[in-house]
């Protein structure tokens, strides 16, 4: 049974470098700001090699930290199997020391490197602050409170967001990577990420975000993830278009004890006492790029539908 088993597996990993007729390998670089979508990742490696079983998700448990790999989900038999890229993504991905989907900075290095072959998605940087503090900072915050006592002051939301001001942006006009960088990692400090961004964060951003091959939107995922598959002409998978990693507001305020706000209400609530100054004008970029992708490329229900994308947020 071994020896048929890997026959098996052998003739999967032949097929996974078999040249794909016709059409040229796509090199992808994924700009991964936190919070914007690590379910995205699960379209980039079934685009990037269509011989993938069609439950292959990079799930977050795959693979100790620092060493994950695309992998099969937990419902798939063979457990934690690990997919190479030097086999079945040779030369794809922008690789990050060990996993493409890492939160790294574009530096002058690697925007050199990669530029036009950029992709991610980019969220309301009001509903990002609200994601991040929710399901990163007010975790982290009251561990260490339980840790260290009541004399641990936790930020409320707006301070939260003043204090992640331009990350996006940063992450995406970075001069010289983090390896220098200042910030500890307990903060979260906009250094941690970059350790010297460029002096005009946001015209270097918008200049890098143009060079862009594909742009999408946290908040339209489901488009998002429809146009990408009509840019390459390839059918989704249904792991494609499940939240492997969704935030529960609702749980969270039961925790702090606080009444449940929906992330709508909680984002209207803080655009009403503070708007990022760098993250949304580029986020607003974004949209119109998003916006005329999708008249550029047809994107509608019909076309979704053909490549088995269409779901009830693709209705156009």
């Amino acid at each position: 049974a071994w020896f048929k088993m890997a026959r098996v597996r052998n003739l999967a990993i032949a097929v996974a470098l078999m040249p794909r007729v016709g059409l040229a390998r796509p090199r992808f670089a994924w700009f991964h700001p936190e919070k914007t979508g690590t379910s995205f990742g699960n379209s980039l490696v079934h685009i990037a090699n269509p011989q993938l079983p069609e439950n292959v998700s990079i799930m977050s448990s795959c693979g100790p930290r620092g060493q994950r790999r695309p992998c099969r989900s937990k419902t798939d038999r063979f457990g934690q199997d690990r997919y190479p890229y030097e086999r079945w993504f040779p030369g794809v991905f922008w690789e990050k020391h060990g996993y493409f989907g890492r939160h790294g900075a574009v530096d002058d290095q690697v925007f050199a490197e990669w530029a036009g072959s950029f992709v991610g998605l980019f969220r309301d940087p009001a509903r990002r602050a609200v994601s991040a503090y929710y399901h990163k900072y007010t975790e982290f915050c009251m561990s260490k409170r339980a840790a260290r006592g009541a004399n641990v002051t936790c930020m409320s939301l707006t301070p939260y967001a003043r204090f992640i001001e331009g990350q996006v942006a940063t992450f995406l006009a970075c001069k010289r990577g983090p390896d220098q960088a200042t910030g500890p990692r307990t903060q979260r400090t906009n250094l941690f990420w970059c350790g010297q961004p460029h002096a005009d964060v946001l015209n270097v951003a918008r200049q890098r975000l143009a060079s862009f091959s594909f742009v999408g939107l946290t908040d339209e995922f489901d488009v998002s993830v429809c146009l990408l598959h009509v840019m390459h002409r390839a059918p989704c998978r249904p792991v494609e278009l499940a939240n492997v990693r969704p935030t529960d507001y609702r749980q969270q305020a039961r925790a702090r004890g606080e009444a449940f706000q929906s992330a709508d209400e909680l984002a209207q609530a803080l655009r009403e006492e503070y708007v990022d100054p760098l993250d949304t004008p580029l986020y607003n970029m974004a949209v119109r790029r998003f916006e005329a992708d999708i008249r550029k490329h047809n994107v509608t229900q019909s076309a979704c539908a053909q490549l088995r994308c269409a779901t009830a947020a693709t209705l156009l």
